[in-house]
């Protein structure tokens, strides 16, 4: 069943647990994911409080009681471990460059927008990725979009996992 419509929550969210491992909740809380730059460290917090899960502070704690506070290598490993931190979240943000359009497509997966026809063309989608125009020929797919909003099976109270159960048996 198509989950495509929860990809810019869980996106959001996986984004915003990374960022809050190395940037003020402030900043992260306020910021659309796509605004996010990791990289502006006017937004970070302190080295040592970059978040590195309970068993690297552990580690890093053990090491700094046991050499002393200014051995150089806890900060260090925050230095990189923030570094990879702000790697992640910068591949993350590259690969979902798109989000926003899958947040539109996504949102047309929803009984209600779909049943509706409050999207009444798909046009938007084979613009976006014109690699699909190899498989898919766009006037065939807004007029099975157009026939499914006709469907007696189908209502705009079903859950997207029932709506599209009914759509995916028919095919």
């Amino acid at each position: 069943m198509p989950l495509l419509h929860q990809l810019r929550k869980e996106l959001t969210t996986l984004i915003k647990n990374i960022c809050s491992d190395l940037i003020k909740l402030t900043y992260v809380r306020g910021t659309d994911i796509k605004n996010i730059n990791p990289s502006n460290e006017n937004y970070h917090v302190p080295v040592n409080k970059v978040y590195l899960g309970l068993k690297g502070s552990d580690a890093i704690q053990s090491i700094a009681a046991e050499m002393g506070e200014d051995y150089y290598m806890p900060k260090l490993c925050y230095t990189h471990g923030k570094d990879f931190v702000v790697e992640c979240v910068k591949q993350i943000q590259e690969r979902f460059d798109g989000v926003d359009c899958f947040h539109f497509f996504s949102s047309c997966l929803h009984p209600e927008v779909t049943y509706n026809m409050t999207v009444s063309r798909l046009k938007p989608i084979v613009t976006r990725f014109p690699y699909l125009s190899d498989d898919i020929n766009a006037q065939e797919l807004d007029l099975e979009w157009r026939q499914q909003a006709l469907n007696p099976k189908l209502n705009a109270i079903m859950t997207s996992r029932d709506y599209w159960r009914v759509i995916f048996y028919e095919k």
